[in-house]
This record gives structure tokens, sequence and C-alpha cells, in this order.
């Protein structure tokens, strides 16, 4: 759990702005804002390196709550990479390494475990 939050704290100090991407010590960093009906509710970062991972940040969904992350590849394939607990109000942020090539990641989202997609983030790495 340290090794994610420094690493997080490390991508997020020296990543790029929303939407883009930045080489880092080791491999590629890509960031995206977690949308839903117009509004920011978190951010999305790819890590491409080996192993690749993804990170992410939500706030202001409304309720604690148990999600799930998933990520759709290159071939429109939904792969899940994990779930995390979103506290009160709906704050939360995790890390996982991903279950595929961080280059096969093309978008990111957030669902509730009854099956709601509560956001999402598209990805370019």
């Amino acid at each position: 759990v340290i090794a994610v939050a420094l690493a997080f704290g490390a991508g997020w100090a020296a990543g790029p702005g929303p939407g883009g991407t930045a080489d880092g010590v080791g491999g590629r960093l890509t960031a995206a804002p977690l949308t839903a009906h117009g509004h920011d509710y978190g951010q999305v970062m790819v890590y491409a390196a080996d192993p690749s991972w993804m990170f992410m940040t939500v706030a202001d969904t409304g309720s604690a709550r148990n999600v799930i992350c998933e990520v759709t590849t290159v071939d429109g394939r939904t792969v899940r990479v994990g779930r995390f607990w979103l506290s009160r109000g709906g704050y939360g942020a995790w890390g996982a390494a991903l279950p595929v090539p961080a280059d096969k990641v093309r978008a990111a989202r957030v669902v509730a475990t009854y099956g709601t997609v509560l956001a999402t983030a598209s990805l370019t790495t």
C-alpha cells in the first residue's frame, strides 16, 4: 500500500495535466479526467512499464459504496482491474497492476456493483 501511495504521489507530481502523457523513469504516464454527465469526478492514470499500473482518484460521487474498476482495450474487450471502496461522500483513491499491457488500454470506468457506470475516462497511451 505504501509503495502504491508513493508511486501515485510521484506520478501525480511529475505527471501530465488532464488528458496528457509524459515520459518518466522507466515508463510512460497517461492521465485523463474521470467524468460523468459533464462533471469531473477524479482522474485516471496509467503507468506503462513492466509491470504496468493504473491509479485512480474519485471524488464526490455522492455516497459510500464498493465499486469496480474496468478498462476497455483497443480490441473492445472489457477487463476488470479490481474493486475498491468509496468513503462517505463518494471519495477514494486506488491503484493496481494492470492485467493487460498499458498500450492496449483505451478507456477506464468506475462501475457500481449493481452494474451502473458511475464515471469514465478516455485514455490514449
